[in-house]
């Protein structure tokens, strides 16, 4: 055995050499230098990448490859838009798990490629991650011969400047009813300026509204807050938002007429010959004192007696002579408005007074009572383990008799970050309900019961509260029964005092040992 070892040793020492030999040329047999442009970059923009490819020294380079960062689920972080081709050479574009989106680009020639001393340039396009940061490309360069060079750029983002502010806000509102505005700070490149923490305040242009109260960002906010405002005058309203020197306005708002206090007949002359045609209108007021035209809803009526009638509507045609009263009738959100005015009908050729008189009988003006109400139902308790989530649902109904704007769900008692609801806001018209899907998601860490109060709140500032008891527990069924009962003092102290009874009782029932020895004997 010996013997063949000795003879085997040189074979196996000259293999081992020309595997080395071969092995480093495999590797080693060019010399490739890469770098790309730009190196930095502002988020969020669309950015023309150029990756310089040089060859200084060996076989000819025909094929180099370049692997985009990648994000912990295997998405690319740079998301590629397009892709040059320069001269012979083609791209490959490959996919790991998005089939739109490559995480890795590859391009090839069939033809002499980079010679040793001469470089090439790749072009491409991509949209730069949303978030500041750096990131690691890798690269690969293959020659003629097989071999083989990799190393890798790094790259980084960050924000643009500030630049202004987008304010959206609704294109129409009614008088009374608050609104919510979009604030959304951007930056140079129009793009939304997440780490923005500047202070801002709010003007609006109805000197008789309701404006939003001062606030700074944080980087929770990630460039974009909601704000609450109420305009009251009837017309072309704006909100402003204002940081430093810079003032920014939004777009126009119709604020309509609100809801109606009450309503008024008017006409020309309370005075008309018989056989003749008066025009009647009626206006609204509501309860800012917005006045608007709503002749075309309101029923006119006038006394049987007359033998006139309207035509059209509010064209009222005299009959017999005498006086006479017309009322209106106004239903608006479930409520009635009304309003009279006395007429007085004469001979016809008699002289007609042409300036109009205040209505000598007053009739019934009804300005109910507007009610703004919600109430809410869900669940008395809830159970979940820890690091998992929960779904329930919450219904709300509106109770009053009039709409309710931008109706939302709020919590108390838990962070904000472990509750969502969809929907986030929706409107609910009077004496109908609405349900929300809740899910609260507890940490890994959290255990203990936690008294959680679950509101429905409107932009009107109309709310409702229900308390919900939430057990968060790693045990289920009985074991989770008892971990509750556990981590309440009071309920430990009723257990305790309800053992020690049994305990009493059934001692008194069980005889002792004197008892026993007696009934023996």
């Amino acid at each position: 055995m010996k013997l063949l070892t000795k003879k085997l040793f040189p074979v196996t020492l000259a293999v081992l050499t020309l595997a080395i030999i071969l092995g480093v040329s495999a590797i080693a047999t060019h010399v490739s230098t890469v770098s790309m442009s730009p190196t930095t970059s502002d988020v969020g923009t669309i950015t023309e990448f150029r990756v310089l490819v040089q060859n200084q020294g060996g076989s000819d380079i025909n094929n180099f490859e370049l692997v985009i960062p990648e994000v912990s689920n295997l998405q690319p972080y740079y998301l590629v838009k397009e892709i040059y081709e320069p001269g012979d050479w083609k791209v490959n574009r490959v996919y790991r798990v998005d089939p739109v989106l490559p995480y890795k680009l590859s391009w090839n020639t069939n033809g002499a490629g980079i010679k040793e001393g001469e470089f090439l340039e790749f072009i491409f396009k991509a949209q730069v991650p949303s978030s500041s940061g750096q990131f690691t490309w890798v690269w690969k360069t293959i020659d003629v011969d097989g071999g083989v060079r990799t190393g890798s750029i790094t790259t980084s983002t960050s924000q643009a400047p500030f630049s202004t502010f987008k304010v959206v806000t609704p294109k129409s509102v009614k008088a009374g009813d608050y609104f919510q505005a979009i604030v959304t700070a951007v930056d140079n490149n129009g793009n939304i300026k997440t780490d923005y923490t500047g202070s801002v305040s709010f003007g609006i242009s109805d000197k008789f509204g309701i404006v939003a109260k001062d606030y700074t960002f944080s980087t929770i906010d990630q460039g974009t807050k909601m704000f609450t405002f109420k305009m009251k005058t009837v017309g072309e309203q704006s909100v402003t938002v204002n940081t430093g020197d810079l003032s920014v306005t939004s777009n126009l708002i119709a604020v309509k007429p609100g809801y109606p206090a009450s309503i008024k007949i008017s006409v020309e002359k309370t005075s008309i010959n018989s056989d003749d045609l008066l025009e009647v209108k009626a206006t609204a007021t509501d309860v800012y004192d917005n006045e608007f035209d709503v002749t075309s809803k309101v029923k006119f009526e006038v006394d049987k007696e007359s033998g006139g009638k309207f035509v059209n509507n509010n064209f009222f045609k005299a009959d017999k002579q005498g006086t006479w009263t017309v009322i209106a009738t106004y239903y608006a959100y479930g409520l009635i408005y009304k309003d009279g005015v006395s007429m007085t009908v004469v001979e016809t050729g008699t002289t007609t007074p042409t300036t109009p008189t205040t209505p000598t009988t007053p009739t019934e003006s009804t300005i109910p009572e507007i009610k703004k109400e919600l109430t809410i139902s869900t669940l008395e308790s809830i159970v979940v383990e820890p690091g998992n989530s929960v779904n329930f649902n919450v219904s709300v109904e509106n109770t009053g008799n009039v709409d309710l704007t931008n109706v939302g769900i709020q919590s108390s008692g838990i962070p904000e970050t472990w509750i969502a609801s969809v929907p986030t806001f929706i409107n609910i018209p009077a004496e109908k309900s609405q349900n929300y899907l809740v899910s609260i998601s507890t940490p890994e860490n959290e255990g203990g019961v936690k008294i959680v109060t679950i509101t429905a709140k409107s932009a009107e500032g109309i709310n409702a509260s229900k308390t919900v008891s939430l057990s968060i527990s790693g045990k289920s069924g009985i074991t989770g029964f008892f971990l509750a009962v556990l981590e309440r003092p009071l309920y430990v102290g009723l257990i305790i005092v309800v053992l020690i009874i049994v305990i009493l009782v059934i001692w008194k029932l069980v005889p002792g040992e004197d008892k026993r020895k007696k009934s023996e004997e």
